[in-house]
């Protein structure tokens, strides 16, 4: 007879950490930590409220802390024993690179913290893998996964229902019970915070809610599999499933990816609906076939990074004009417009607004006097009807001009100490030519993520092996670089906090010996979940939701979300059901090898 399985309060944590963290949403205020961030909407004189990301990071904070003596408890009494795998191995390296990169950086403050809205410093990394560590060894079999797993399908129907109530327009969090939770007693208003239509769940980003769903829909998936399939009937019943409970878990697990159907569909997110779609074809040929053939794993993982990367190029291949650089002077702008030059110049001593070409042939010449606010076609070279100029004095008596392409108007003023391009905060700032590296004519690829990687690039030459510190892209990222923002078709306002990518946001922020590590570990971890069942499955086995198969759809789910993460960055919404997920799984692999 089956024993009776007993839960174990040493999984506490892993379920809140798992289950319940991205479900957090509550209104809390900080101050960031730096006075210098020009071209940036803050500052360290202003209070700054957040309803995402603060509470999450303060929650993984604290269930580390509790983990920890839990675990602290359990070696004492000899209650537990830490499991022995080489797993640990790429785990430290990762963990070490990151403190590294932390020391090694010029932005500690925000290093440790993490930036505004996000949260995902040095501080979060260690607690991922303080909990990727504990969950290792707090699993212990199958039906703990199956505990976890639960909870976490609970949690995630709970955020679906909220994902429903944002896409049928009567968002939860703009009700009186949903404002109240968020805000409490901060009295912060949420109306216009949310976003009409689209689904956001407790994840604040859209793309974020198809980036966790790549874990659970492969279980899911499996689940209704499981109940449905004939030959699992003795196996259901050893486990007091059956008859109407059989039915009614079928009808749940049905209806569960349907509402989850219905949030990708709301999300609008192509980067997830891949990597779910590869977690499936993995989990396809997982339930075909026990028996891995040599490098099946490996060639859909390059068939996801293909279809990301001509998803990429074919979709995203930019229209519009593109402003290829703008650089300022001592009374010049020097600009290219579709490769056409064209060069802006003030003659302080005649009053005269000259025009040039890039052979420094006058293209038009006018004087400021009685001309202010007349508007001037630049017609020829190619430039007709790509760009107007529109000189003013402004209230200091200093000439400028608006350089007006249509669909964005650039400021500029000329001032003693050199020209000046006038941003939507009001700040006057020197412009330059911006490093880039590839995605040229594709800037606007996949939502712009052409134009951040193209720019995030050529950052990795300065400290390739260290990083600039975790989560500090945003002091670092070419703001100014208004050109590539306006050829990317993003709005000139918009500042770029992260990259993107979570192996981008890796090597950039914590170097790349970091990323090596983490991809190190992912590989462990894949392969003991992946290699071949050793023997036949016996009867034990089926009782225990087929141990043997359960470990590789989680792995499927995993993989998914990794290949989600090409096009997709790390985030304290995600990370811990990502790193919770794999810890499980990773957990009993270790215990069955």
């Amino acid at each position: 007879m089956k024993k009776k399985y007993i839960f174990k309060f040493r999984l506490l944590p892993v379920i809140a950490y798992t289950a319940l963290v991205f479900l957090l949403v509550r209104a809390r205020t900080y101050h960031v930590s730096f006075d210098d961030m020009i071209n940036l909407p803050f500052n360290s004189s202003m209070e700054l409220w957040d309803v995402f990301s603060l509470v999450k990071a303060s929650a993984i904070l604290g269930i580390s802390i509790w983990a920890a003596l839990t675990l602290g408890y359990l070696l004492i009494t000899e209650q537990i024993k830490l499991k022995k795998t080489k797993l640990y191995i790429p785990m430290l390296i990762y963990t070490l690179a990151v403190v590294v990169s932390y020391v090694m950086s010029d932005y500690r403050m925000m290093a440790w913290t993490g930036a505004p809205q996000r949260f995902e410093g040095v501080r979060t990394i260690l607690c991922y893998m303080f909990m990727l560590f504990y969950t290792i060894n707090a699993v212990d079999e199958m039906e703990d996964v199956v505990a976890i797993i639960t909870a976490t399908v609970g949690g995630v129907l709970v955020a679906c229902l909220i994902g429903l109530s944002q896409f049928l327009w009567h968002d939860f969090f703009l009700t009186g019970i949903g404002s109240s939770i968020v805000t409490g007693s901060s009295g912060v208003s949420v109306q216009g915070q949310f976003w009409p239509w689209q689904i956001y769940q407790t994840v604040y980003n859209m793309n974020y809610v198809s980036v966790y769903l790549c874990l659970i829909v492969p279980v899911l998936v499996y689940a209704l599999y499981y109940f449905v399939q004939k030959n699992n009937y003795q196996s259901l019943m050893a486990r007091g499933i059956y008859g109407r409970r059989r039915v009614a878990l079928i009808f749940f697990t049905g209806m569960m990816l349907l509402l989850i159907a219905v949030n990708l569909y709301g999300a609008e997110s192509a980067g997830g609906v891949v990597g779910i779609g590869v977690a499936l074809i993995i989990m396809a040929i997982v339930m075909v076939k026990e028996k891995w053939q040599k490098g099946v794993l490996a060639a859909v993982l390059f068939a996801g990074m293909v279809i990301v990367i001509i998803a990429a190029y074919a979709l995203g291949k930019d229209t519009k004009t593109q402003i290829d650089y703008i650089e300022t002077g001592m009374d010049r702008v020097d600009m290219s417009i579709d490769g056409e030059e064209l060069h802006i110049i003030y003659d302080r001593e005649n009053n005269v607004f000259d025009l040039r070409n890039r052979k420094n042939h006058s293209i038009n010449a006018y004087c400021f006097e009685g001309e202010e606010g007349r508007r001037f076609q630049v017609d020829k070279h190619g430039l007709a009807g790509k760009i107007v100029i529109v000189p003013y004095i402004d209230d200091k008596d200093r000439y400028g001009f608006f350089a007006d392409m249509n669909d964005a108007k650039l400021d500029f003023v000329f001032d003693e100490d050199g020209t000046k391009y006038i941003n939507s905060l009001d700040e006057e700032v020197s412009l330059h030519k911006t490093e880039s590296f590839g995605f040229e004519g594709h800037l606007s690829a996949l939502s712009g993520r052409g134009y951040i990687w193209s720019r995030t690039l050529p950052l990795l030459k300065k400290k390739l092996l260290t990083g600039y510190g975790a989560d500090t892209l945003m002091l670092i990222f070419p703001q100014d670089d208004y050109a590539g923002k306006y050829s990317a078709d993003m709005l000139l306002s918009n500042y770029c906090d992260k990259p993107h990518s979570i192996y981008l946001q890796m090597a950039v922020g914590t170097g790349i010996i970091s990323l090596i590590a983490f991809l190190a570990m992912m590989g462990m971890g894949l392969f003991m979940a992946f290699r071949p069942a050793q023997g036949q499955m016996n009867m034990q086995r089926q009782m225990n939701m087929q141990t043997h198969i359960l470990p590789k759809v989680i792995a499927a789910g995993i993989v998914g979300f990794l290949v989600a993460g090409l096009v997709n960055d790390s985030s304290v919404c995600v990370m811990p059901m990502f790193y919770g997920f794999f810890g499980m799984m990773a957990a009993v692999c270790i215990k069955t090898s």
